[in-house]
């Protein structure tokens, strides 16, 4: 039989192969109704033909905000460990279990020093 179809990512998680494989899949189908030559084709996007294929799997409703603006260097350490705080407060605020934040690479390696230090952080966020 052999071992199972799975392989490590770099957070100790392991990924189902097959999951891989119909992703692959599901690429080259995007790719062959993009390039069928029709232009009536109704696939417009890469967004739209997922929406296609999973009609009844699509989240009912995302929420895509921004925190208030903070008067600081955007790179001070202070100032990343404020907007770590509030994103928290506001994902309390929302009943969320995790908030997903996005930076640049600069203040991404901020936040991420920090998340290191402290477990609530790094349970509750994505960077």
């Amino acid at each position: 039989m052999g071992p199972p179809n799975t392989f490590s990512v770099t957070d100790g998680s392991t990924l189902d192969t097959t999951e891989v494989e119909k992703s692959k899949f599901t690429d080259m189908a995007y790719i062959l109704c993009k390039s069928d030559g029709n232009e009536d084709h109704k696939v417009l996007g890469w967004t739209s033909f997922n929406t296609l294929l999973h009609k009844n799997k699509i989240p009912t409703l995302s929420r895509v905000g921004y925190l208030p603006v903070i008067d600081a260097s955007p790179t001070d350490m202070s100032t990343v460990n404020t907007v770590l705080q509030k994103s928290l407060k506001i994902a309390d605020k929302l009943n969320l279990q995790t908030i997903v934040l996005v930076f640049d690479q600069a203040i991404y390696c901020k936040a991420q020093q920090i998340r290191w230090k402290d477990e609530i952080f790094s349970d509750r966020q994505v960077i």
